[in-house]
C-alpha cells in the first residue's frame, strides 16, 4: 500500500478559498496485491497476469515459464485432460458469427490478397489474423428527459457488439490488437434509432507485426525488438481501416440506414478506453490527424460503393485550432428537427443535446444559423451521417449546438 492526503472535514475550518496543510490527514491507502505464481521448475515468480495464468482456471496446472527449458519440461508435464483442453483454447476457437465472417474475408482479400483458408488465413501459411464478435449483449437505452419532455418517452433496443482482431503466435497464443464497440439499433427500435449503429470505441495498440518483422509469430512473451516499426504500424493501420469497412459493409448488407462514429483520440498513452496502456513509442493521433485519418478511410468506402456518403463535423483544412464545431445539419431530417437526432448511450453528443432539450427554448426547430456542410464532404470528416446505403456519421471532438 501506499500514502496520500485527505481532507479532515471534521476538523478543517471553513474559509474562503484556502485550505490549510494541517487541515489534511496522512492515510495508508491500501492497494489490492498483483496475484504472484511460481514456476515449478526453475522456482521464478511472476506476475499472474504476465505469463497469462490464471490459478482459479488452470487450477493444479502450473504457469508457462518464458524460461525455454521450464517450456520444453512444461510441454511433458501431466496435465488433466479437461485442464489440457482449456489451455488449447484459442480465439480461433471462438464461435464464428455471420459479421465476423464477413469482416473476416474482407480483410483477407483486401489486404493479404486471399480468401478465407488462404494466405494469412492458412494454418499452414505462418500467423493468422482471426477477427471474432467477442460478445454480444441486449441492452436498452432510454430517452433523455429533455427528448421525453418534447416528444415522449421512448426506449430504444440495441444489440452491443464488441468485435476484437487477434494475430496468432508460434507460442499457440494470440494478440488482441485491436478492439471495436458498437451498438446496433434494428428495426424494432422507435425513430430516431431505428436501423442505426453507432461506432462508440475503436482502439488499437502496436503488437502487430508484418512478416518482414522479426517479431511475427513470435511467442507472445518474447522481448525481441520490433525489426520494422515503420513497415508493422502500416501494416497495423491498414488491417484497422479494413476492418472498419468490413464492418460498414456488414451493416449495409444488413439493412441498416446509418452509422455514426464517435472519433475522438485519447489524450495520450495512458488513457484507457478498451486496452490498458499502449507501448510508449506508439505515435497519439491528434484530433486533425485522426479526422484525416477518418476522411481517407471514408472516401476510399465510399469510391467501393460500401456507403453513398458521409458528412462530419471535423475541422476543415485550414480552419483554426478555436473554431466553433457545430453538428451537421443533415443530422437533424429536412425539417431541422431535433427529433431526428438519435439517443445513443453515453457520449458528448447526447449531453450536449439534453442542455438544449431541457433548457428553455420554445421552438423545437434549430435555428437558420445551422452550418451548410455539404463543402466538407471531400474535407477531414471522421464523423458522418448519410442517407439510402449507411454512411459513418457522428461525433468527433467537441459538439456545438449552432443557433
Amino acid at each position: 500500500g501506499g500514502g496520500d492526503l485527505y481532507l479532515n472535514t471534521q476538523s478543517a475550518p471553513r474559509r474562503e478559498g484556502a485550505v490549510a496543510a494541517a487541515d489534511f490527514d496522512f492515510k495508508t491507502v491500501q492497494q489490492d496485491e498483483e496475484s504472484m505464481c511460481q514456476c515449478v521448475f526453475c522456482g521464478q515468480w511472476y506476475h499472474e497476469r504476465c505469463v497469462r495464468y490464471s490459478s482459479s482456471t488452470y487450477d493444479e496446472v502450473p504457469p508457462q515459464c518464458p524460461n525455454p527449458c521450464c517450456a520444453e519440461r512444461w510441454q511433458t508435464f501431466d496435465k488433466r485432460e479437461a485442464a489440457d483442453l482449456h489451455l488449447k483454447m484459442r480465439a480461433r476457437h471462438l464461435p464464428m458469427t455471420p459479421v465476423s465472417r464477413h469482416i473476416q474475408q474482407y480483410v483477407d482479400k483486401t489486404v493479404f490478397g486471399s480468401p478465407v483458408g488462404g494466405g494469412l488465413g492458412s494454418r499452414t501459411s505462418g500467423p493468422r489474423l482471426v477477427v471474432r464478435v467477442v460478445s454480444n449483449v441486449k441492452r436498452k437505452q432510454n430517452s433523455t428527459p429533455g427528448f421525453a419532455k418534447k416528444y415522449g418517452t421512448k426506449v430504444f433496443p440495441y444489440q452491443l457488439k464488441n468485435i476484437m482482431a487477434f494475430m496468432e503466435c508460434d507460442d499457440e497464443t494470440d494478440v488482441a490488437f485491436l478492439a471495436l464497440v458498437v451498438a446496433e439499433f434494428g428495426p424494432d427500435a422507435p425513430e430516431p434509432n431505428r436501423n442505426k449503429a453507432y461506432i462508440s470505441y475503436i482502439d488499437s495498440v502496436q503488437l502487430y507485426h508484418c512478416p518482414s518483422c522479426k517479431m511475427r509469430g513470435r511467442s507472445a512473451t518474447c522481448t525481441t525488438e520490433c525489426s520494422s516499426k515503420e513497415a508493422c504500424a502500416e501494416e497495423r493501420k491498414e488491417v484497422v481501416r479494413r476492418v472498419l469497412i468490413g464492418y460498414l459493409d456488414s451493416v449495409r448488407l444488413r439493412g441498416f440506414e446509418g452509422l455514426y462514429i464517435w472519433a475522438m483520440p485519447p489524450n495520450d498513452l495512458h488513457h484507457d478506453y478498451v486496452f490498458h496502456m499502449r507501448p510508449i513509442q506508439q505515435h497519439c493521433p491528434s484530433p486533425q490527424q485522426l479526422d484525416h485519418w477518418y476522411t481517407k478511410l471514408l472516401t476510399v468506402a465510399r469510391e467501393e460503393g460500401v456507403i453513398a456518403g458521409f458528412d462530419s463535423n471535423a475541422h476543415v483544412e485550414g480552419d483554426p485550432e478555436d473554431t466553433v464545431r457545430t453538428l451537421p445539419a443533415s443530422l437533424f431530417g429536412p425539417d431541422m428537427s431535433l427529433r431526428h437526432v438519435p439517443q445513443f448511450p453515453g457520449g458528448l453528443k447526447v449531453r450536449a443535446l439534453e442542455a438544449v432539450l431541457s433548457g428553455d427554448r420554445s421552438d423545437d426547430i434549430l435555428s437558420p444559423r445551422s452550418p451548410d456542410t455539404s463543402h466538407r464532404r471531400s474535407t477531414d470528416s471522421p464523423s458522418t451521417t448519410s442517407t439510402g446505403a449507411p454512411g459513418a456519421g457522428g461525433r468527433g471532438g467537441e459538439w456545438r449546438q449552432a443557433g
